[in-house]
């Protein structure tokens, strides 16, 4: 006897056990218990008019063999009739195929006139003709437009008859003739050349090219006004450099800026980017088309949806074909847009303004440098290990921290802008805005020259320059909360797929989730407004001060307040 070896002996074992192939060409189909055709399917022809043919299809309970007793249980198990068909829960009649009295089936009923097919329901409870014509329990009619392939019976006003041969095969030639005379229409675009096609074409075309037009004027205009943009230059040369950003003692008593004031300028101002922005029509018109454009390309994604839905006669596309293909590309368009869009969203309005000396300026876009500092050491090598991974993934060359632009104000013949809840106040000299600051004394000798008080001109021109007396947080209004609210990457993702959804007949929970996204959203507006609301109220505080200005005493709210205003302290005063 030969010795085989382990290996060998494996091999020939995985070989035994292996599956035969079975190529489809060469399979019995009558050695398949679930194929079609060990049913003794029959056929028939229904015509309804001279154009108008279904073809009707029998199936007899199998019989016989090792599977006869399977085939009788599942025959015997309770069955319904989804029709009118709806996808979860059908409300129709439960029935047994070896039960007449409960059986319920599809009904069709043709109209010689108009070729028109009618459907209904109908049970033995309601036919009782139904009963008599269901004493067979081991067939089972159907036909190819069936829905979820009921239960079925002849059509009522239907000439019908056979199509099978004497040895129990079908008659191919006339199976393939039992077919309505094409009433398909013809799509509306089938080359994505006809006109209203082209129309959005060159619509879109004409948009990408304004696009790059207002690229290249915006980029010839700012090579002609250049803007300051400057990080390592100090605002404050010296402290007692004269300035429009510090507001003195109109009678000439000081004008130096205290240490401290200096000191807080500095610290504002330092690793903070300035640059200015102005309004342009054309740039002005050329968002207009952004916001346009974002709007129809969502018009057109619902468009075709509505279009696969049957909505449109003629269809506008093939809805074999044509129709995915388009939505694909559509969403895929829309998807990267609607990205861009978000993820540029803090500079696409300064994209669309011209950039200007701050001078002339209307908008400041201001970036206050955020650097981070480690302050304690990490032993274990996690920290370093971040920092590493931060800094692969940002943007080389970008700066971080916290960046906004806000508008130029004229208030007394000062140019500002508020950054931060601190004013800042252009400077000529500087060539850029600057903390205000008010002059006030630097010993008591200064500060008695001021026990007078303030006159009403010094006191105003002092508030112009550092602000009222208060912190005010402002509220933003309701279409902004909503703006912050859906334009981020998580709302877009949820649209996106929603449309997916929409298309591929999952409407109804499509209509669920979109209700619930936007219930949510409402729910995150609400409370965020709540709690802004709450701070808004915190930071507008009043109270009333009694002041000594221009020669007499005044009660005044407390952001009237000015820098080196006399003021009465009262007992109990609530500050």
């Amino acid at each position: 006897m030969p010795r085989w070896s382990p290996v060998l002996l494996s091999t020939l074992a995985l070989a035994t056990l292996a599956p035969v192939q079975v190529h489809s060409s060469s399979a019995n189909q009558m050695d398949f218990a679930a194929c079609p055709i060990r049913h003794s399917p029959e056929y028939y022809c229904c015509e309804y008019s001279e154009t108008t043919k279904v073809l009707y299809t029998k199936y007899n309970r199998p019989s016989g063999g090792d599977y006869e007793s399977y085939y009788i249980d599942g025959w015997n198990k309770q069955r319904q009739v989804n029709f009118p068909y709806v996808m979860y829960h059908p409300q129709t009649p439960k029935f047994y195929y070896n039960d007449p009295s409960t059986i319920c089936r599809v009904q069709a009923v043709a109209n010689t006139e108009t070729d028109e097919l009618t459907e209904e329901l109908q049970c033995a409870d309601t036919n009782s003709s139904l009963v008599a014509a269901s004493q067979d329990s081991t067939v089972f009619w159907t036909y190819s437009a069936n829905v979820r392939n009921n239960n079925a019976s002849f059509p009522v006003g239907a000439t019908c008859y056979s199509i099978m041969l004497r040895d129990g095969s079908v008659d191919s030639d006339l199976k393939a003739a039992c077919v309505s005379a094409s009433t398909s229409t013809t799509p509306r675009f089938t080359t994505y050349t006809e006109t209203p096609l082209v129309v959005i074409y060159l619509l879109y075309l004409a948009f990408f090219v304004l696009l790059g037009g207002w690229t290249g004027y915006k980029t010839y205009m700012q090579t002609t006004n250049l803007s300051v943009n400057e990080m390592n230059k100090k605002l404050i040369a010296t402290p007692q450099t004269p300035s429009r950003a510090v507001a003195g003692n109109a009678n000439g008593h000081h004008t130096g800026v205290r240490a401290s004031d200096t000191r807080m300028q500095i610290e504002a101002s330092e690793g903070l980017l300035q640059t200015g922005f102005s309004n342009s029509y054309l740039g002005t018109f050329v968002f207009g088309c952004v916001v346009v454009a974002s709007l129809a390309l969502n018009a057109l994604l619902i468009v075709i949806i509505a279009d696969y839905y049957g909505r449109f006669d003629p269809p506008l596309f093939d809805a074999s074909e044509d129709n995915a293909v388009v939505f694909i590309v559509m969403w895929v368009i829309t998807s990267i847009w609607f990205v861009t869009i978000v993820a540029l969203q803090d500079r696409i309005y300064n994209f669309f303004r011209l950039r200007v000396p701050l001078d002339k300026c209307e908008f400041v876009y201001m970036l206050k440098r955020d650097d981070t500092e480690v302050l304690l050491a990490d032993r274990s090598g996690v920290s370093d290990f971040v920092s590493k991974i931060e800094n692969f993934f940002a943007s080389k060359g970008k700066i971080s921290g916290y960046r906004t632009t806000v508008p130029v104000i004229e208030v007394g013949g000062l140019r500002i802008v508020e950054f931060q809840h601190l004013r800042y106040v252009y400077e000529e000299n500087e060539g850029r805005f600057v903390p205000g600051a008010v002059a006030l004394g630097n010993n008591y000798d200064d500060i008695l020259h001021e026990a007078k008080g303030l006159s009403d001109s010094e006191a105003e021109h002092r508030i112009n320059t550092v602000g009222y007396n208060s912190v005010d947080v402002e509220m933003p209004s309701l279409p902004v909360s909503i703006a912050h609210e859906f334009f981020t990457l998580f709302y877009i993702y949820q649209i996106m797929c929603y449309y997916v959804w929409y298309y591929f007949t999952y409407w109804n929970m499509g209509i669920v989730m979109t209700v619930v996204v936007l219930g949510a959203a409402v729910v995150n507006i609400y409370t965020q407004r709540q709690i802004q609301s709450s701070i808004v109220k915190m930071t507008r505080y009043r109270t009333d001060v009694t002041v000594f200005r221009a020669g007499e005493w005044r009660v005044l709210s407390s952001p009237d307040l000015a820098p080196g205003d006399l003021v009465k302290v009262s007992e109990n005063w609530v500050v």
